[in-house]
């Protein structure tokens, strides 16, 4: 029921491009594959060292997690972008509801989300003021 509950959150979500979910952070893991689509729309990865920034999840071949997620090595905070937003992983692409369905993330990672506290706001409380 609740992995019902936060798809449906998630499908009425509209990201508001305030950047707290790339500021705050992750513990997220990456596929080999989405690191080699990340170093190759970086062109060889422009912010520094590849091995630097991606480290081998233990016991876990094939997976990786970043380096640094606080903020994250892709987000310009001064911009308030991701550099790599078309090409971002699977796990930013679940923020911030399928997130915490799959343990990506914590109700906290949540709540920081500006469109997340949007969303629920509109889906339990019809659109009022909290």
């Amino acid at each position: 029921m609740a992995s019902k509950l936060l798809d449906d959150l998630q499908s009425k979500f509209e990201c508001l491009g305030c950047g707290k979910c790339c500021e705050y952070g992750g513990d997220m893991e990456l596929t080999a594959d989405e690191v080699g689509e990340i170093v190759i729309c970086t062109d060889g990865f422009i912010m520094g060292d590849v091995a630097s920034e991606f480290v081998p999840v233990k016991d876990k071949p094939g997976y990786f997690k970043l380096a640094h997620i606080k903020p994250c090595s892709f987000y310009s905070k001064a911009a308030r972008q991701c550099f790599i937003y078309h090409h971002r992983p699977a796990a930013c692409r679940r923020y911030p509801f399928q997130s915490l369905a799959c343990g990506e993330t914590t109700l906290a990672g949540v709540t920081i989300c500006e469109g997340a506290s949007r969303t629920v706001t509109k889906e339990f409380f019809n659109d009022k003021e909290v």
